[in-house]
């Protein structure tokens, strides 16, 4: 019996190391990408396309940003053509209108 109990304790042993390194492993590995790393390949892999989803969020959100900001414009543009429209186009065309009733009724002889 002491002698299965000294195989415990070898193969305590034996275990000893691979836990030191990964603790070490846990030590080193306080970034994102060290951890994927840890995978090889694979961890590679999935640093790049994070990189990419993040990056590809990124750049849509600029866009729809620069979407938003043009049809803020626009929509400025517009109220700025309406406001116009109502104080100088419409009483030009009221008094346009009023002068060509006045010249037809002077055509036709009715003052």
């Amino acid at each position: 019996m002491g002698s299965g109990h000294g195989a415990g304790a070898a193969a305590a042993a034996e275990r000893g190391p691979a836990l030191t390194v990964a603790a070490a492993g846990a030590e080193v590995s306080s970034s994102i990408a060290a951890t994927f790393l840890q995978y090889g390949v694979l961890g590679a892999v999935a640093i790049v396309l994070l990189w990419f989803s993040f990056n590809a969020v990124v750049r849509e959100r600029e866009r729809a940003d620069r979407e938003t900001a043009r049809a803020d414009r626009a929509e400025a543009a517009l109220a700025e053509l309406n406001k116009d429209m109502r104080e100088k186009v419409i009483p030009a065309l009221t008094e346009a209108t009023r002068v060509c009733t006045e010249a037809i009724a002077v055509i036709r002889g009715r003052p």
